[in-house]
């Protein structure tokens, strides 16, 4: 299932709260920053990628934080009252003190329809006591970073700015923390507006081949996604070069699941600065 290879929540899930106060940890820290618009609109259908079931992604989260958090513990990260951990290997002791896994996985399961069907994926959504036909679908900021830095793996370099992933990792934020899906006339979508994919995956078995019907919800095509990116002075970071990036993820990467199939992929409309100096244009190899 591509939720779990694909668009992984690594750390910027399980320090979520990071993207949404950057710009004021900025103006506190007098930090050089720049905040630039994007519209993106789907070109093709994009398929949803959380599993409708709370047991399951709950797992799945608590395994991905343990995970990296342990990862953390073992590079000698000390944990947030300044204490090393006694034993790396010991989970119990790692997350002691560092973040509350529990209420990180309480805050994104909150948003996921549980159906009884396996195999169905979908998108968080956000219904405020409405119908389940009126809930908005959305997607979570760290979708777009860990796409954007994964176009930039694969482009490597542009210029003088060379390790590019490293770069988008460590100087560009992802604002708001849940990113909505949008019409042409800037309405959002619903669950109105979706439909169903139906699929059969084929796996072979120690009882031999088998082939299972799975299901993802489906944004449609022509979908805008608006969302910020807050670059910080120093890595080398302009708008020719986000504008690559993006590009480049759109056509041959995409956004979803399935995305070997050409879901998801997507045309980049616009990117507008809205606050910030001058574009960074030192593009140092740091």
């Amino acid at each position: 299932m591509n939720a779990v290879t694909d668009d992984t929540p690594s750390l910027t899930a399980v320090y979520g709260h990071i993207t949404t106060t950057v710009t004021a940890i900025g103006d506190v820290m007098g930090l050089d920053l720049t905040t630039y618009k994007v519209t993106l609109r789907l070109a093709e259908d994009m398929l949803g990628t959380v599993p409708k079931n709370k047991n399951v992604y709950s797992s799945y989260l608590a395994g991905k934080a343990k995970d990296a958090i342990a990862k953390d513990a073992k590079k000698g990260i000390p944990l947030a009252s300044g204490e090393h951990p006694a034993d790396p290997n010991d989970l119990s002791d790692v997350t002691k003190g560092r973040v509350d896994v529990e209420a990180m996985i309480a805050g994104e399961t909150e948003s996921i329809r549980d159906v009884e069907e396996r195999g169905w994926t979908g998108f968080h959504e956000e219904a405020n006591g409405v119908s389940p036909e009126d809930a908005k679908p959305f997607i979570f900021d760290y979708m777009i970073r860990g796409y954007a830095c994964e176009a930039a793996r694969t482009i490597r370099e542009i210029g003088k700015v060379k390790q590019l992933s490293d770069k988008f990792k460590r100087f560009v934020a992802v604002k708001p923390r849940k990113i909505f899906f949008k019409a042409e006339d800037g309405s959002f979508i619903t669950k109105r507006h979706c439909s169903v994919n139906e699929r059969p995956l084929r796996g072979q078995t120690p009882q031999g081949p088998r082939v299972t019907v799975v299901r993802s919800d489906v944004i449609p095509a022509g979908t805008h996604l608006e969302f910020n990116l807050v670059v910080l002075k120093g890595g080398g970071i302009t708008k020719p070069i986000i504008e690559t990036v993006l590009s480049y993820g759109g056509t041959f990467m995409g956004l979803g699941q399935w995305r070997s199939g050409g879901w998801g992929r997507f045309d980049v409309i616009e990117i507008e600065k809205v606050s910030g100096g001058a574009d960074d244009d030192e593009n140092d190899d740091d």
